[in-house]
């Protein structure tokens, strides 16, 4: 669907999937047996702006609903259970699973100003600060520490676009501003991390910027450029000192860019089989696998049904290819 509406969560030996603006579409996707399974105990409809939430371990995984309610799944009885209701958020709202502190923080979006987090022991939402700015299109990534999160402002709904990026602490609830990046963004920029020491950014559809920030020094610094401007559902994920990316605007392309060298190489033409099966449009996502899972997980967006994963083993059958999960 259009609109950055698919959500996907890497749980185990699964992956599960929502579609949201089209009923109650949620599946499972088994990465031993390569099968899809529907999964049917959903409580509400999903609205344009669902999410899911993976903790990172255990059995149990969050999603948003329509109308801001809020549920929490069981992966192991295959049953919903309705949690305390969300507070309003827009487009642009960003989740993040604190495991240390088993709470959830919540960034509202477009035209809200105050950041939430939620107690999974009391099954309540407290409002922790006022952040001061309302943004669409940054997004918020957070390191694996269970304390640090970096935030980028994005685009307003008045036309303000925004250079800002902010560090937040989970355990002192403080909002820290930092210098800006080198240029305002764009509608559709993304973020990834290597978890610990640096987050690497697109600057949004239309450009061909990369960046990074540094951890250790607060400050971000434009990396070599891609060959050609990212799209329209372009999408990006680390994995093993690589960062890969899908273009987006209905191309198959897909591109790698090595962090030690800082260089892009263009898979496409390099390898034959590293062409998407389909073009990715809106709503296309990239997933990287766990530390022993060796592929890298895209959700296909707008332009139809589509879930592929590609095999970034450097030797062996099967590397430098897509398959079609959804054949």
């Amino acid at each position: 669907d259009r609109g950055e509406v698919n959500a996907i969560a890497s749980a185990g030996n699964y992956l599960y999937l929502i579609r949201a603006n089209a009923g109650k579409e949620f599946w499972r996707f088994s990465k031993g047996s390569g099968q899809w399974a529907p999964l049917t105990d959903l409580y509400a409809d999903f609205a344009g702006n669902t999410t899911i939430i993976y903790p990172g371990s255990g059995t149990d995984i969050y999603y948003a609903g329509s109308r801001f309610t809020f549920y929490k799944y069981s992966t192991v009885t295959g049953t919903s259970q309705a949690l305390a209701k969300l507070p309003a958020f827009g487009r642009g709202a960003a989740f993040l699973y604190n495991v240390s502190a088993n709470t959830i923080t919540l960034i509202p979006g477009e035209n809200k100003t105050n950041a939430f987090i939620y107690s999974v022991s009391k099954n309540a939402w407290s409002m922790p600060a006022d952040i001061g700015w309302t943004s669409y299109g940054g997004g918020m990534l957070a390191l694996n520490d269970n304390e640090t999160v970096f935030y980028r402002e994005g685009a307003a709904s008045t036309g303000y676009a925004s250079a800002a990026i902010y560090r937040y602490s989970l355990s002192t609830k403080t909002l820290t501003s930092l210098p800006s990046m080198p240029s305002t963004l764009g509608a559709g920029a993304r973020m990834t991390s290597d978890g610990k020491n640096n987050l690497f950014m697109t600057r949004g559809d239309g450009y061909a910027d990369f960046w990074k920030c540094s951890v250790a020094n607060n400050q971000t610094q434009a990396l070599n450029s891609t060959n050609g401007s990212f799209s329209a559902g372009h999408s990006v994920c680390y994995k093993n000192n690589f960062v890969y990316a899908i273009k987006g605007g209905n191309s198959t392309a897909l591109w790698r860019y090595r962090v030690n060298t800082d260089t892009w190489e263009n898979l496409t033409q390099m390898y034959p089989t590293a062409a998407l099966p389909a073009g990715v449009s809106y709503g296309a996502r990239l997933v990287a696998g766990s530390s022993n899972d060796p592929y890298i997980y895209c959700i296909r967006g707008a332009n139809g049904p589509g879930i592929f994963r590609y095999n970034t083993n450097t030797s062996g059958a099967g590397m430098n290819t897509w398959e079609n999960l959804t054949q």
